[in-house]
This record gives structure tokens, sequence and C-alpha cells, in this order.
């Protein structure tokens, strides 16, 4: 478009002068009006492709948003539990958990302890759990008391936080743990030593071959034993299997008992 310029501007006093002729400048303010349509029309294609390039970079950006939505990050590293997400499947708030995650591989135990016990719990007591099929138990960690107890059952939740490296350990499985709440060293006689009436618990105690009644007061229990705080005093003869069996005065021989060592 310069040149076809320059030439009509040489042009124009040449022709004022006679020099060239009326068809030689109408020749080049042709040539020029046609470089500057060329031009237009350059400038308008230009334009077009910015347009059609910034709509490309638009439609790649949607495209890395839809993809970054797309992708599942979880919050944590840790074993994936279970799995709900499908192919295909359409996703909202509404839709659940996608994956259920382990953190860091962590399991832990959700035990169902008595209410009369959870106030003797703490959190950070340690726990011996023994796992469904395994002899050794696994030495864990209470990490959550629930405040709440179920209205039906009388049950807590407590949430007892295993070793990750502990062999065995699957999720869904049944546990059993044990916590020890209190230590004492004392007297201890079989729970079936020790009869209720009403609110007092009685012994029967065996004096010189004589059956002899004895109020007496408990402390901890076990499965199978029980702590005498006081009435019974240490290495006395009590019956072991108490009851209708035998009663006060009787006179009885005392047998050794081979399963426990104990005496009846």
């Amino acid at each position: 478009m310069t040149q076809a310029n320059a030439a009509l501007d040489r042009s124009r006093p040449l022709a004022q002068k006679g020099i060239i002729g009326q068809d030689v400048l109408d020749q080049r303010v042709a040539a020029a009006s046609s470089a500057m349509a060329r031009l237009s029309a350059t400038q308008q294609g230009l334009a077009v492709a910015r347009a059609d390039k910034a709509a490309q970079i638009a439609q790649r950006d949607q495209w890395l948003l839809r993809k970054s939505k797309a992708e599942i990050k979880a919050p944590t590293s840790g074993l994936v539990l279970s799995r709900s997400a499908r192919l295909g499947a359409i996703v909202s708030a509404g839709s659940g958990s996608l994956f259920e995650i382990a953190r860091d591989g962590l399991i832990e135990l959700e035990a169902s302890v008595s209410e009369t016990v959870l106030a003797r719990l703490d959190e950070g007591q340690p726990v011996k759990v023994y796992l469904a099929g395994r002899r050794e138990p696994v030495t864990g960690e209470i990490r959550l008391i629930s405040p709440r107890v179920d209205q039906a059952t009388r049950l807590g939740m407590v949430n007892i936080a295993l070793p990750k490296d502990a062999a065995g350990l699957r999720v869904g499985a049944f546990a059993r743990g044990v916590i020890e709440v209190a230590r004492h060293e004392g007297v201890l006689v079989p729970r079936t030593a020790v009869v209720f009436e009403g609110e007092d618990a009685v012994v029967q105690v065996v004096d010189n071959g004589v059956v002899r009644r004895r109020d007496v007061a408990l402390g901890l229990t076990t499965a199978d034993t029980v702590e005498v705080l006081e009435g019974v005093a240490a290495g006395e003869t009590v019956v072991a299997t108490a009851g209708a069996f035998v009663r006060d005065g009787d006179s009885v021989t005392p047998v050794k008992m081979a399963e426990s060592g104990g005496k009846r």
C-alpha cells in the first residue's frame, strides 16, 4: 500500500504538467484504492484470527476446569476401604461419599461399653485387643469416648486406635478389648461363693469344719472372681458354690477345688 500511494503522489504533479496522461493517473489511483482494500481485508482477517484464538483459549480453559473438577483427590493418604463411584454415574452433593478411606492406614475398634464403666475410662488408656483368629492380643489406645449412651441398650461407644502394623486387622471383623481400670492386691473369692440377700453380699466361711455366714464388702470383679474388701481374711476357707447346699452351722469337711486350687 505504501508503494501504491507513493506512485500516486508522484503521478499527480506530472499529470498536472501534462507529462503523463490521465489514463496513467487513473491506473495509479485504482492501484492505491486496491491496495487500501487489501489492507482493510487483511486487518479484518487478523481481527477474526485473534478472536478465534481467544475463543480457543477460552475453550481450553473451560476443558481444563472441567478436568480439574473431574479429578478425585483424597484429603489424606490412606487405605481405601470401600468404593461407591461408578463410571458414568452422576455425582451431586446428595450422592454420598464416593470412597471410604482409613487415614494413614489406621484402623479402629468400635467397642460397646456399659454406661457404668464409661465413667471409669479415659482417653489414652491402653487396651488389650483380642482379634478374631489370633491368640495373642495387640495393644491399642482409647482415642475417643462417646458422650452419648443408647437409651435402649444402655451402652456407649468407645473408639480404640489399633497399631497399623498389627497382623490380622480386617475392617468389619469382631474383636474384644480388655481395659484395666484399676488394680488392687486383696482377697479374691469365686463369684459363685457370693450370695446376695437384698443389697447385702454374703459369703459362707468354713471355720473348724463349721459353716459360718459372713457379711462382706465387695470390690473389683472379674469374669470368675470377686474382690472381698471386708469380712473374709486371706487364707480362710469359703464355700465355692454357696446357696442351698449348706447352711449356717452345718458341719462339713472341706475339699480343695481341683480347678482353681481354692477350697470348698
